[in-house]
């Protein structure tokens, strides 16, 4: 027993030293892009080695020692470091341009969730920090709270059987997730088009279409925004249905099969904890609780809306009449209403989205969007000259009175392998150390404007532009959010998560 003691304290020391820094961040604090496969695996299993040593740091402390500090306190700091030390090698799926470095980067995201189920699945870890958060007030007793529900929603009312069933259901379930999303982002759409097909197409679509052999016209519509672009301009009925298919194909039976998987695991889940559906057991500690109180927001906003959508329909059916000269035409088809609406906009509200795309290159927006809350917020983003994983990605370093306090990272052209829609990523949370230090927090926006072709600059649509500028609301909060906690930070109540985004 004493060897063994003394071995443990030997790791301690050693898993000590061995963390004095987290790699993937550099010294001036923004992130180190450069590794081997063999080193995001290793990283991620150091992480992972951290982790386990400061949750039995927590399991040690006598029962009448446990405080705040040194339980509920030490475990958010933990959790936030391990976030830290494993959240760029998970988003790496999305944005890396090494096929194998994307390929291991799912599977240390699907080994990273396994291992937060087992965390948040530990009763002798629920009870230490359930001891400690008595007679809590304030935001430790908000804090608290907010740990302990996972733990609950995790099955912590469980008994042993039913706990381990639990967790071999989410563990499938999170093997479910990970295969849909690599069938997913291995799946291509695209149209092919003779050069007499072009019609309606602007120069820029054109411009940045492959050639096949046959002289035909090929454009990717797998980013969203394309596939938008093409349903709304193409003058092509068999074409925009063509392009409507084959979109709504991606992933195709293999994933149809993998999300009815996904649908009964989650009911059944559900029904382990009482619940009458999935949405229910999601829903519980959310505003609206349950699913009947959704579905009647849902249905009250429907009600609302039905008079101008009935409106606008109706105008467009009309349009869709005298270009077909179809008089006896009585609906929209899924490819037909941006098409339309399209037209809709040229007619009666002299829109041509086309033409408003050429006052906002991508990057004049970046800057200006950057000029614009910069001084909304008293700071100043700064273009850098720091490492990134692809060339056309922009680094700024937030600066507010000569000091750097974040990092933000725009990576904003489609390419090869990178994820089609757009998101916003926390990769470094901000969080207050026990030393006084502040831990720099570095935001990472991935969106898919239109490249550069034929001499035309990347511009931006108003859908884009509204897409750029809510996801920049994400980085906003995850840039300027001040919270002294981590899990306040990036584990946001999820009924706020959203409203940055639309201040922005």
């Amino acid at each position: 027993m004493v060897k063994k003691i003394i071995s443990c304290a030997a790791a301690a020391v050693v898993a000590c030293a061995a963390f004095a820094a987290n790699p993937l961040i550099t010294k001036e604090g923004y992130l180190n892009v450069s590794f081997t496969t063999a080193q995001m695996q290793q990283y991620a299993a150091d992480a992972q080695v951290y982790m386990n040593g400061e949750i039995e740091k927590i399991l040690q402390v006598p029962a009448g020692q446990k405080t705040f500090d040194n339980t509920i306190a030490a475990f958010e700091r933990a959790l936030g470091e391990y976030h830290d030390r494993t959240q760029f090698l998970s988003l790496g799926a999305h944005i890396l341009t090494d096929a194998q470095q994307r390929k291991t980067a799912l599977d240390i995201g699907a080994a990273v969730k396994k291992y937060r189920l087992d965390i948040f699945t530990k009763k002798d870890l629920y009870a230490a920090l359930a001891q400690a958060a008595k007679s809590l007030k304030g935001k430790e007793d908000y804090v608290a709270k907010k740990v302990l529900v996972e733990f609950e929603k995790n099955g912590m009312s469980l008994d042993d059987k039913n706990l381990k069933k639990f967790i071999s259901l989410k563990k499938q379930l999170i093997d479910l997730e990970t295969s849909y999303d690599e069938v997913l982002s291995a799946s291509k759409a695209s149209i092919t088009l003779k050069p007499s097909e072009l019609a309606g197409l602007s120069s820029t679509m054109i411009a940045s279409m492959a050639r096949d052999k046959a002289g035909n016209y090929v454009l990717d519509i797998t980013p969203r925004s394309t596939y938008f672009a093409f349903l709304a301009s193409s003058e092509l009925d068999e074409k925009r249905k063509e392009a409507e298919k084959n979109y709504q194909e991606l992933g195709g039976k293999k994933n149809l099969d993998t999300l009815d998987k996904m649908l009964k695991i989650r009911q059944e889940i559900a029904k382990m904890f009482g619940f009458e559906n999935a949405s229910d057991y999601i829903l519980q500690d959310k505003m609206a609780r349950n699913y009947d109180t959704a579905a009647a927001f849902s249905a009250d906003l429907v009600s609302k809306m039905q008079i101008k959508a009935a409106y606008e329909n109706d105008e467009f059916l009309k349009i869709k009449r005298a270009l077909t000269k179809k008089p006896a035409a009585i609906a929209l088809t899924d490819w037909d209403w941006r098409f339309y609406s399209d037209k809709y906009k040229k007619r009666q509200l002299s829109i041509d989205d086309e033409k408003i795309k050429e006052y906002f290159p991508t990057d004049y927006v970046t800057d200006k969007m950057l000029n614009l809350f910069g001084n909304l917020f008293g700071v100043k983003f700064e273009r850098v000259d720091i490492p990134v994983w692809h060339k056309d990605v922009m680094p700024y370093a937030v600066k507010e009175n000569d000091k750097v306090v974040g990092y933000i990272y725009m990576d904003t052209v489609p390419r090869e392998g990178k994820y089609t829609h757009a998101e916003c990523d926390d990769v470094i949370i901000y969080r207050e150390n026990p030393d006084g230090t502040r831990q720099i927090p570095v935001a990472v926006l991935v969106s898919n404007a239109a490249p550069a072709a034929g001499g035309i600059p990347s511009l931006l649509s108003t859908t884009e532009l509204g897409t750029l500028f809510h996801e920049f609301g994400h980085g906003i909060n995850f840039l300027f959010n001040r919270a002294p906690y981590s899990g306040l930070t990036s584990s946001l109540v999820w009924d706020f998560v959203e409203v940055p985004s639309k201040q922005m």
